[in-house]
């Protein structure tokens, strides 16, 4: 059953501040055309550069978990929030390409340092009963910021660009601001033999979590479907002659569905056992993407859209709360880290995979492939409840 009872305080801090950091989101969204319009990239040597930033986010999940695991998570967010503010004001003030690259990299690795640690924090607050709610509102409030932003940003790259980077700094150290005056530490106090054995074992013991390798293993066939959004899905729906700016409003409609669904689907999605609401989730991004095999029209992608964003709303939640049961208090962090890089993989994988499929095979093996993808990953969710449940026992939310 859902608990009911108020969310603490500090998340309500965690949650302001993640609204107001990503409201403050302008370069990212608009980091391609800036690099092609004001430092007069290629296309080619633009995607590198955005690669770097890539590279960055990715290994920002391991050092992110070790520090707040390490150090504690408030100085984990404040370290990577003053970090990435510096970093984001630098990046307008380098000249050349492999300093350019160098300096996104950095970016990159800044601005998500805080991830593994605001997730660990959320876990370290909430009653297991109350993650899924919680990590929920907290991925309403990324995307809502994000919406936001993307509005706002427009405007201010009107007037300059580099109002951007300075608009995008000033958030995040508003996000660090309100870290130092109002959340406090919220690290689960451990014996020192227990932090010992952390700090020596490190992302070797989370590594032979093989329940939780088997279930990031599942959930990246997920993330490479979803991942098709980024790579594959435009370039097909160009080939039907749907251009970028109606691919533009298609893609914005999953920001706007998860604004105004999640909200509404969420006490449902926190009643569900675990594995129930991740194989629901994984079939419907499977139907979704397997939706556009037809080669339907402008209503059917808006179909497609509307069916795999369902899925993203129920699965959001339910991975970091599952990660946070699966993992030891003192090694909570490194969990979310973990997650955060097998994510990263899927970005690095799913985009040039589907691809290929597109160029070597078809449209309706790449839309097909999806679907059985998202069914097999379904099946694979639910297979996992007895090994699941034995390990969480009586904690929390049943598996």
């Amino acid at each position: 059953m859902i608990d009911r009872t108020p969310l603490p305080r500090t998340f309500w801090f965690l949650f302001a501040g993640a609204l107001i950091n990503r409201i403050g989101s302008f370069v990212v969204p608009l980091f391609a055309i800036y690099l092609t319009t004001e430092r007069g990239l290629t296309p080619t040597v633009t995607g590198w550069v955005i690669a770097s930033y890539g590279l960055g986010s990715l290994l920002s999940g391991p050092l992110g978990g070790m520090l707040a695991d390490a150090i504690g998570r408030r100085p984990t967010m404040l370290f990577g929030f003053c970090w990435g503010a510096g970093a984001m004001l630098v990046v307008p003030l380098v000249d050349g390409t492999l300093p350019l690259a160098a300096a996104t990299f950095h970016l990159g690795l800044a601005t998500d340092l805080y991830r593994p640690a605001i997730q660990a924090a959320v876990a370290d607050v909430c009653d297991p009963q109350q993650r899924t709610r919680a990590y929920g509102l907290l991925y309403w409030a990324v995307n809502l910021g994000f919406a936001v932003a993307a509005a706002i940003g427009g405007t201010l790259a009107h007037a300059g660009f580099s109002r951007l980077f300075i608009a995008d700094a000033a958030t995040t150290l508003c996000f660090a601001v309100l870290i130092a005056l109002f959340v406090p530490e919220t690290r689960p106090k451990v014996t020192a033999d227990a932090a010992a054995k952390a700090d020596d074992g490190g992302f070797r013991e989370v590594a032979r979590d093989h329940v939780l390798v088997a279930f990031l293993l599942v959930q990246c066939l997920v993330g490479v479907l979803f991942l098709q959004s980024h790579g594959a899905l435009p370039v097909a729906l160009a080939a039907r002659g749907i251009g970028p700016g109606t691919y533009g409003f298609l893609v914005g409609s999953n920001g706007l569905i998860i604004v105004l669904v999640q909200p509404i689907a969420l006490p449902f999605v926190a009643r569900m056992r675990r594995t129930h609401a991740l194989a629901l989730g994984a079939l419907l991004v499977g139907i979704g993407f397997g939706l556009n095999a037809p080669a339907l029209g402008v209503a059917g992608a808006a179909a497609s859209v509307a069916v795999w964003t369902l899925g993203e709303i129920v699965i959001s939640p339910v991975v970091p709360a599952l990660l946070s049961d699966l993992a030891p208090a003192r090694l909570r962090a490194r969990y979310q880290g973990m997650g955060q890089v097998s994510f990263g993989l899927c970005a690095l994988v799913g985009p040039p995979a589907g691809m290929w499929v597109l160029e070597h095979g078809s449209a309706g093996w790449l839309w097909g492939g999806c679907f059985g993808f998202g069914a097999l990953a379904a099946v694979l969710h639910l297979a996992s409840a007895r090994r699941l449940q034995a390990r969480l026992g009586g904690r929390g939310q049943p598996a």
